[in-house]
């Protein structure tokens, strides 16, 4: 079993093996059909004892569900409350709202149960008759939202991609304090009618993944994706957020968030866009706990609109946080890291060690 998990490169395999690829993942389409047509129970542990017997320590309460058509064609119809993909007793995340033909239309709410009962905190109106397409002003929660990371986007949609003038906002306690503004900026308004550049090719390379991937040709998809194993929820999750961003084109001033921020990490970016690319000089802010905001790091990116990072940088450690307060200070050429590099503890205000790059390869001293 610990095979099938590990990450692979795709091999060169023998048609018995593709065979038996191409059933699994038949398999696993008609599991996820299947489990789906059932209405949802999650698991809660009812009092901290030991018992002998499984039913004295876990009830089962209603979370989530709804019906599916009568024709067998597995699609979703009415109301119905599904559950967030990290949902679980600590994080009681849910979406309501209701199906017609499949597709998700009219007002649908996001809605945090805290301890305190479900609460609206985001939402917005699907389109009907289209691809879920959200229409109008919608709040939007982050990809990591969660008690100790609560950012929501607030703006507006038209025709399924952000428009105009959009923020970022946080409660830093998760529940009790305000929402404070801590970023944001504006999406392109006009309407190209098409998907461009490199999400364009994302498209074409995965739906000819898949394609090979249902023929069972393992090899053809290694050939595809350039030896790189893609396994298929990461493929799915790809799709998913491509068709979420769409054209989503930041153009000015901008304050983005960092990927892991939250309360330990309130890191911030600062800079303009250029139709979708990070141009000119941008500032890294870190905001501590005692609630000092301060510039820490940051440099400049190509003006041709590349989005390649150029000249003198100081960059910040992957993991950086309240206790791990690291920064890289060197130099960047054609958006690669060149010369020597110093890894530097801000909060103690030390020089930890010394890098060397050449070419983007690390040699250290």
């Amino acid at each position: 079993m610990n095979g099938l998990t590990q990450k692979k490169r795709f091999p060169v395999q023998s048609k018995k093996q593709d065979n038996f690829q191409k059933s699994l993942y038949n398999i696993y389409l008609k599991l996820v059909i299947q489990l789906e047509k059932f209405i949802i129970f999650i698991p809660f542990k009812k009092q901290k004892r030991k018992s002998k017997h499984w039913n004295d320590d876990i009830e089962f309460k209603f979370s989530g569900g709804g019906e599916y058509d009568k024709q067998g064609t597995g699609q979703k119809m009415g109301r119905w409350v599904e559950l967030s993909e990290h949902y679980c007793d600590n994080f009681e995340l849910t979406y309501h709202g209701e199906y017609k033909n499949g597709k998700k239309f009219g007002r649908w709410d996001i809605c945090y149960n805290n301890g305190n009962g479900d609460q609206i905190i985001g939402g917005g109106l699907y389109n009907e008759g289209t691809d879920d397409l959200k229409i109008g002003k919608w709040i939007d929660l982050s990809d990591r939202f969660c008690r100790n990371s609560y950012v929501i986007y607030q703006g507006e949609y038209l025709n399924g991609q952000r428009v105009g003038k959009w923020d970022i906002w946080f409660k830093e306690d998760g529940d009790n304090k305000q929402n404070i503004r801590i970023g944001g900026g504006s999406y392109d308004e006009q309407e190209t009618g098409m998907k461009t550049g490199s999400g364009l090719k994302l498209v074409i390379v995965l739906n000819k993944i898949l394609k090979q991937l249902k023929k069972g040709n393992i090899k053809m998809v290694g050939n595809l994706v350039d030896g790189i194993y893609i396994t298929i929820r990461e493929m799915v999750i790809k799709l998913w957020e491509y068709k979420e961003g769409g054209d989503n084109i930041k153009i000015g001033q901008w304050i983005d968030i960092s990927d892991g921020f939250c309360r330990e990490c309130q890191v911030t970016y600062k800079g303009e866009y250029k139709i979708g690319k990070r141009v000119g000089k941008w500032d890294i802010l870190y905001k501590d706990l005692a609630g000092n905001n301060e510039s820490i790091g940051g440099g400049s990116y190509d003006e041709k609109g590349d989005g390649m990072k150029i000249g003198k940088w100081i960059d910040l450690d992957d993991r950086f946080c309240d206790s791990k307060q690291i920064t890289y200070k060197g130099q960047y050429k054609n958006g690669k890291k060149q010369g020597l590099w110093v890894e530097i503890d801000i909060q103690k205000n030390k020089q930890c060690s010394e890098m060397k790059y050449h070419n983007y390869y690390q040699y250290h001293n």
